[in-house]
């Protein structure tokens, strides 16, 4: 019988083969300039104006959305100046709420809490600190709020989980924000007396100063 052996042969081949170099691209020199700072057209890092008086502002603080006009917000709100607050002799949040037909104060007057109600909605009841503090909950007193930390006392009416998060107590009649008070450009030093009786007496001192550059 014949036999017939086959062999199989496998060939490698290798294939190199080199990159084209490419020429390098220069590009043109691009200068940018600036103001180094937050333009005063700005809205969202600024306080909206006021309308002529002083006292009710064009727009407020909106959660995350920043600070926004009025007409640019689909959400009903009202912000009140510090104007309001010097000229009304506001102590307390309550009273500059009193300015809005939508908010009604339910504690009694000299009691240890503000609680209010918004559109028929209770806020702040029960001290789970429902009053915002520059946007967010838990930062602001939960008994008293008074006015001397303040620069504006917003509110807004209706529910507003999706711009501030959903409240300590679950409220859904609104949103009351305390806007601190910050450093303006120009210096800052008054002394304020108040006088109750022979007996109750005090006074607040505002300094406001910025340093650096």
């Amino acid at each position: 019988m014949e036999k017939r052996v086959g062999l199989s042969a496998a060939l490698v081949v290798m294939v190199g083969h080199s990159a084209a170099a490419q020429e390098a691209t220069v590009l043109e020199r691009i200068v940018v300039e600036g103001l180094g700072g937050v333009p005063l057209t700005a809205t969202i890092g600024n306080l909206p104006e006021a309308y002529p008086g002083g006292q009710v502002a064009r727009g407020g603080r909106l959660g995350l959305l920043g600070n926004r006009d009025i007409m640019d917000t689909p959400f009903n709100i009202g912000s009140y100046t510090a104007q309001t607050i010097e000229d009304q002799g506001a102590r307390t949040v309550a009273d500059v709420m009193i300015n809005d037909p939508s908010v009604r104060s339910t504690h009694s007057t000299g009691g240890i809490v503000d609680s209010f109600y918004i559109r028929g909605f209770p806020i702040n009841e029960g001290n789970f600190g429902e009053v915002a503090f520059d946007g967010v909950y838990g930062v602001a007193p939960t008994y008293r709020l008074f006015t001397d930390y303040a620069e504006r006392i917003e509110v807004l009416k209706g529910p507003a989980a999706l711009l501030y998060g959903i409240a300590p107590n679950s409220s859904v009649g609104g949103t009351i924000n305390i806007v601190p008070k910050r450093a303006a450009d120009v210096d800052l030093t008054r002394f304020t007396a108040d006088y109750a009786s022979s007996l109750q007496g005090g006074g607040h001192v505002d300094v406001s100063r910025r340093f650096g550059t």
